[in-house]
């Protein structure tokens, strides 16, 4: 595989400034993970010198960074090939399958109600969610089972899918 070195150093330099670290501080984050290098590497490597990055600088970047070598090295568009490959099935946004991880741990509940409405066969429960989803900002819905605003809408769903 061919790799842009150039591609490599730039989303080297977005990880670093998102996580508010000045070269020197990557540095110094760098050496907590037992590589030693200096500020001129770093600038080389984002400036896109093939020659100055190396194994142990990925590892532990990825680590630091939280996020796969792939990742890094411009192979596939998210932080990791898990969140990749479920945005390929399912079309999820790397900040949802985040959000769902997230839920999974925090609150089980709320998974559990999910997958109830997900896995919900009802065609007029299915439009609603699409109808909320679509119009959230909207103060008035109308449905066979009369006005809701968004929140009273909400909370028939959850009620509904409970019941279940």
């Amino acid at each position: 595989m061919e790799y842009n070195w150039f591609a490599i150093g730039k989303r080297i330099q977005e990880l670093r400034v998102s996580k508010g670290w000045s070269q020197d501080e990557y540095v110094e984050q760098l050496r907590t993970q037992d590589v030693n290098t200096t500020r001129s590497r770093i600038s080389a490597i984002e400036n896109g010198s093939k020659d100055k990055i190396s194994f142990p600088i990925l590892l532990a970047s990825s680590k630091l960074f939280d996020c796969d070598i792939g990742y890094i090295l411009g192979e596939y568009a998210y932080k990791t090939r898990k969140a990749c490959d479920i945005n390929e099935v399912l079309g999820l946004s790397e900040n949802a399958i985040r959000q769902l991880a997230y839920l999974k741990a925090a609150s089980p509940g709320v998974i559990e109600a999910l997958n109830r409405l997900i896995e919900f066969n009802d065609s007029d429960v299915i439009r609603l969610v699409e109808d909320f989803l679509k119009f959230d900002c909207i103060d008035q819905i109308e449905t066979k089972h009369g006005s809701f605003n968004g929140q009273a809408l909400e909370q028939m769903f959850l009620l509904e899918i409970v019941s279940e």
